[in-house]
Parts: C-alpha cells; structure tokens; sequence
C-alpha cells in the first residue's frame, strides 16, 4: 500500500465515523419521541451540523491544491433523568478533507462531555467530565468536577479541580499533575440592586504553579436601564495584577439610544502548548478602551457610532467607525490608525426573510490598508471582500445553508470560497428544536 492509499484509506474511515455519528442522531430524530410517549418524561435534544467548504490554495512552490474539509458538528443532550436530578451532554467535531490535500489540521476535537447532577439539600449542582467554565476571571475547559451549593438563600459558593484540556480539544484528557486548575468562589446578593463575588484559584502548567489569582467582583444596577460590572484579580504568583474589567450598559428606555462603556487590562494568559507562547516573554499587558452608541427606531431606521483604543505594550491602536441603519441595511465607515498600521473602509451589509422559511443576507467590505503608520503609496494595499448566504428551512428542525466568499487581494486576483451545510435538530420537551414532539 502506498502512502496515497494509506491517506485515501484514513479519509474514508475518517468520513464513515462522522456518517455513523449522522446515522445516530437521524434515529434518535425517529426513535426517542415514539419512545418517550410511553416511558418516564424527559427532555432530550440533538443537532448535527454538516459544513463542506470548496476552494483551491497555492503552496509555497506554485502548486495549486483543490480543497474540500468536511466538518461534523454534533450536540446532543439528554435531561430530566432519575426524576429530574440527571442529565448528560456530549459536543463535538469530526473533520476531514474529502480532497485529501490536508486542509485539516486536527481531525476531532470533543467540545463537551460531562453528567449533571442536582440534589435538593442545599440546592446542590454537580458536572462531572470536560465542559467550560468561567468563574469571575477564570476560564477553563476542564476535565473534572464542578460543584455549586447554596448554604443561605442569599449566598452561592462554587468550587472547581481537575486538569485543563489539551489545547487542540482532542479526546484525550487533561493531566491533573501536569496542567491542573482548582479554585473557590462566593457569590452573594448584598442588597436588591447589588451582587458581590470573590474567589481564589490556582493555575498549573507543565507541572508547575504558574498562577494564583485572588480576585473579586461587584455587580450593580445604580437606576433603571443602567448596568454596570467592575471585576479584577491580583495573581499571588508573580505578585502583580492579572485583570481588570469594567463593563457598563445604559439605556434609560427602550424607546432611546443605547450607550456601553468596556474598559479591560489584562496580563496575557499562553499556554506554553500554544504556537503563540513564542511571544509571550515579550508581552506584559494588553489594554482595550471601547465605547459605542446605537439608536433604531421600530421602522428599522438609525444608527450606530464607536470609538476604541487598543494598546499592546507601548504600542496604541486607535479606531473611529459609524454606521446608517435603514430597514434590511447597514452601510458605514471605519477608521484606524497607529503603532500597527493604518486601516480606512466603507463596510455594508443587507438582510431579509422570504415566507418566514428562507433567510438571505449579503455583505462587502473595500478596504486600503497599511502594516505601518502615515505608510507611502507603495506600501498601501488594498482589500475586497465580499459575501452572500442563504439559509433554508426545508422543514421543522431541518435547515440547508449555502454561502459563497470572495476575497480580492495582492496575493490572489480573487479567492473565492463555497460553503453548503444541512442542520439537523431535534428535540422533545422542554428543548427548543422542532422535530418529534412526543412524550407530555
């Protein structure tokens, strides 16, 4: 067997294991809602998601490759077991290249897989295996265990351990000697308009502490329409701040312009499996200043206007854009320019649904940019991007998705991607989806 035969033989089995994940789900459409109008109520829900792209790309050698990556997304969820204390979900991907080219770089990532469950005393929740977390400024996909009990009414207490997923989502667990992540958190409810939390947590990589953030957190609404969140952690292990978050919304009426206000200052987190932990010696703190107004009538007309900086180090990025709404469009312009370069474009997109069974939307971006500032005509390029989608519901939990982009640059005349994916979803219960309704 040669190695071309070796290839063309993982291709296929690599496509038969996502079709026997699409047969599954196909009979759980059919199956489990017969079923359920006899058995014990429960909810259940599952959706396979099918992406083809087609497209050609050019290797360094001039070689043109003609690319076809298949994608295989899959949710599935069951709940309401052993009287409403258990429930299980599982979420995933299978990929491959039909072309056998490889466009694709990692075959199977596994998103979810974990067990709920809930016990009365204390209000007890408990998830067993991956699932992602975040607790205040801490975000983990983690292999472990979440445990949430509610010891007063007004109070919450989170607590979290197992080992951090590998960085590409494969089915392999998270070492807990290697790459371990635990903490605590309180939450409480110290006043009608106000919510208070604190937490303490701990960071391994490699084997090694690399970091134990102490942090807290306040949540208030001062009036009504107004929000605001004021978050930040202090990392015990190199004893200098690790985050700062403010986050605020206002919006006196519905029937008035909606202002926001984010300010963030962060030391960047890499995991040194990461390709980009090349970089993160020379990297301290990255900064985002961003503030934004929207205004839409109820006949679809308005506007939209932002400002934000961002900062890496010493370097400062600033970025001015506003926008027109009329019913279906938006067209605008942005604007950016500093220490990274310079970027001017004139931005539309339009959307509309057909017989409330078919979506179509359409979009362009013409663009002249530069990789540094106040740059000549020489170094200014300029950029094309353009696409179209339409997304069809064929029945009640079936949907076909079409798309075509086109991307015009120095590097390829035109780059022109199609996308075709069919949406399966189903569900009983309690669940949102639309195919087999049985059971109470």
């Amino acid at each position: 067997m040669t190695c071309k035969d070796a290839r063309r033989a993982g291709v296929f089995l690599r496509g038969t294991r996502a079709l026997r994940v699409g047969v599954l789900l196909l009979v759980l459409t059919t199956a489990l809602p017969s079923f359920a109008q006899t058995a014990t109520p429960f909810t259940w829900s599952a959706q396979l998601r099918s992406t083809a792209y087609f497209y050609q790309d050019v290797t360094e050698t001039g070689r043109e490759l003609d690319l076809a990556p298949l994608y295989e997304h899959f949710d599935v969820t069951v709940g309401q077991l052993a009287a409403g204390r258990l429930d299980f979900r599982v979420s995933g991907r299978y990929a491959t290249d039909l072309a056998d080219e490889g466009a694709v770089f990692t075959e199977d990532h596994l998103y979810a897989a974990y067990a709920g469950l809930s016990f009365d005393r204390f209000d007890t929740r408990v998830r067993l295996g991956r699932q992602f977390l975040q607790e205040g400024t801490n975000r983990h996909t983690l292999d472990g265990a979440w445990i949430s009990v509610r010891p007063h009414r007004l109070w919450r207490v989170h607590l979290w351990g197992g080992g951090q997923a590998p960085t590409d989502r494969s089915f392999e667990a998270g070492e807990l000697s290697d790459d371990g992540a635990y903490g605590v958190r309180v939450v409480g409810q110290v006043a009608r308009r106000a919510r208070v939390g604190a937490w303490l947590a701990t960071r391994q990589d490699g084997g090694e502490t690399t970091a134990t953030p102490i942090g807290g957190e306040l949540l208030v609404t001062p009036t009504r329409g107004w929000r605001a969140l004021l978050r930040g952690s202090f990392d015990a292990e190199s004893e200098e701040f690790e985050r700062f978050d403010l986050l605020t919304r206002y919006q006196p009426r519905r029937d008035l312009p909606v202002f926001t206000l984010q300010y963030i200052d962060r030391k960047p987190i890499i995991e040194a499996s990461s390709f980009f932990s090349i970089f993160a010696d020379d990297l301290e703190r990255v900064s985002l200043l961003r503030g934004s107004a929207r205004y839409e009538l109820e006949n679809g007309f308005g506007g939209e206007i932002e400002a934000a900086r961002s900062s890496v180090d010493d370097r400062d990025t600033d970025r001015f854009g506003l926008a027109v709404l009329v019913p279906y469009v938006r067209v605008g312009l942005a604007a950016t320019s500093g220490d990274a370069g310079e970027d001017f474009r004139w931005y539309g997109d339009a959307h509309y649904r057909f017989f409330d069974r078919v979506d179509v939307s359409a979009g362009a971006v013409f663009a002249e940019y530069a990789l540094v500032e106040d740059a000549p005509d020489d170094l200014t390029r300029e950029l094309v991007t353009a696409f179209a989608r339409a997304r069809v519901e064929l029945v009640d939990g079936l949907r076909l998705r079409a798309e075509v982009q086109s991307l015009e640059n120095p590097l390829f005349s035109e780059d022109t991607r199609v996308l075709l994916g069919l949406d399966l979803m189903a569900g009983r219960g309690a669940t949102r989806f639309g195919l087999g309704s049985g059971g109470e």
